[in-house]
């Protein structure tokens, strides 16, 4: 992509996703907490750093307003979804 500039590279991810550039990170970025969140025993306090949040309480607030629940409620859910493992 050699010579292209930051406006041609904008109208085309917002024409191959309908989302702006800052939408798209903060959209890849909540995604990612949420696959840590549930695979991962990463803690809460660790998971925004690790996905480019600056503050957790940020995190907090978009990641409830994008899933509908905070963080730990999505963690606890997934938790509770998994299969049990036999202590056999």
């Amino acid at each position: 992509m050699h010579g292209t500039n930051h406006t041609c590279l904008t109208k085309a991810l917002k024409e191959l996703t309908g989302k702006t550039v800052t939408s798209y990170i903060i959209d890849l970025r909540i995604e990612l907490a949420k696959h840590s969140l549930a695979f991962s025993n990463l803690s809460l306090s660790e998971v925004p750093r690790t996905f480019g949040f600056k503050r957790l309480q940020y995190m907090i607030r978009v990641f409830n307003k994008k899933v509908g629940i905070t963080p730990q409620k999505y963690r606890n859910q997934m938790k509770n979804a998994r299969p049990q493992k036999d202590k056999n």
